[in-house]
């Protein structure tokens, strides 16, 4: 087997997509979303593999590789001086991670391929060839959602390991809410009167659902709402500016909403939105952190988002990764993910360590026992 590699999908995406199966979460008119975007410190890298006496690819693999450095993160990590300064020292240039998968999207994994034509082993084997050949040698690899058919022990064989508690929360939306009441009517008292209380705070806020033209003259504050909640994160891996958004919603069309909400003509919160057959994905969002307290934004864009899922009739509303308490007590729950990590380097593995603690830490455990539902007629829980 053979393997070529490409900086760009741009001139052989025709041959890319001729493998994937249709509307493929890897087609090449979204992965060129990100190119296009022309986002700082990320790269891509696209990968065919062949086999012998095939011109047509077996498998195709998409990369993403990140330049990590410490804005990406709430430094410093070590307080202990001597760790704090070979802490300083190396993230003065920082250190290089590739991932199989796309950061910007929910379960997508980074690679297909055909298993009439290939094995399991044979596209893993190949891969680490891959890894092996890079001139600039990856600090992490991360293999993102990983598919399901590939064995744990073909992974250790190659020193991946699982990446532990990789979820998402996801709400199921039942077929007789008709509409956002109906939601709330689902719920025990004190989780009603919260819905009822935040949207109380938002009545004089108003709701603009912006158009292409809109998301661009509005560009700027766009970003600097979404950096806001970006500078919040314990880790902020990728950091998309406004282009992001442009061309998403170029792309997507209808696929991407992007809602705008105003305080007397101010623009003080954005959500976006990728909008699915039969899921509803909450996707970036932004807000005014000033004036979040006064008007419980993070709340409503939540159930905002809630309201526009039902609306559309969609079985369930994915939520995301952070935030899980909150998300939990709306009444999302986890979907796991089979996610592998291989790192290079005691500093940079004791780093990474520490990101994993401090993550955990703050989601909590509180948000494993929130139910907001009331028990139904057969004794079951919604």
């Amino acid at each position: 087997m053979i393997f070529k590699e490409f900086e760009s999908l741009k001139p052989v995406a025709e041959s890319w997509d001729a493998l994937l199966p249709f509307n493929h979460h890897l087609q090449s008119k979204d992965l060129l979303i990100l190119e296009h975007s022309e986002i700082e410190d990320l790269q891509f890298r696209y990968l065919f593999i062949y086999a012998e006496a095939f011109e047509r690819p077996a498998a195709v693999a998409y990369f993403q590789l990140v330049h990590f450095q410490s804005k990406h993160y709430d430094a410093p990590l070590f307080e202990q001086v001597i760790l704090n300064f070979a802490e300083r020292k190396m993230m003065k240039k920082g250190f290089h991670i590739i991932i199989c998968g796309n950061l910007f999207r929910v379960d997508a994994p980074g690679i297909f391929w055909d298993s009439t034509v290939v094995s399991d082993a044979e596209v893993i084997k190949q891969l680490q060839h891959y890894f092996t050949s890079l001139k600039q040698k990856a600090h992490v690899i991360v293999l993102k959602d990983w598919p399901n058919s590939v064995g744990n022990g073909l992974m250790k064989k190659y020193d991946f390991h699982l990446w532990p508690d990789d979820l998402t929360m996801k709400m199921a939306l039942l077929p007789e809410w008709k509409y956002f009441e109906n939601y709330t009517t689902s719920l025990k008292h004190k989780y009603a009167q919260r819905v009822r209380k935040a949207c109380k705070k938002f009545q004089n806020i108003k709701l603009v659902e912006f158009t292409l033209d809109e998301i661009i003259f509005y560009h700027d504050q766009i970003e600097g709402l979404f950096h806001q909640v970006v500078r919040h994160q314990l880790i902020r891996m990728i950091i998309p500016g406004s282009e992001y958004f442009i061309q998403m919603k170029k792309t997507l069309g209808d696929k991407f909403r992007v809602f705008a909400f105003f305080s007397n003509d101010e623009l003080i919160a954005f959500s976006s939105h990728i909008v699915y057959d039969e899921v509803w994905e909450m996707h970036f969002l932004g807000m005014d952190y000033k004036k979040n307290k006064k008007y419980w934004i993070y709340f409503n864009l939540m159930y905002h988002a809630v309201e526009q899922a039902i609306g559309a009739r969609k079985t369930s509303l994915e939520l995301g990764r952070t935030a899980r308490e909150v998300k939990a007590m709306m009444g999302g729950t986890p979907v796991y993910f089979i996610s592998y990590v291989r790192i290079k380097g005691t500093l940079v593995n004791s780093i990474v360590s520490i990101f994993a603690k401090r993550f955990n830490k703050k989601a909590g455990n509180a948000w494993l026992s929130r139910n907001p539902y009331k028990t139904v007629e057969s004794g079951s829980e919604i």
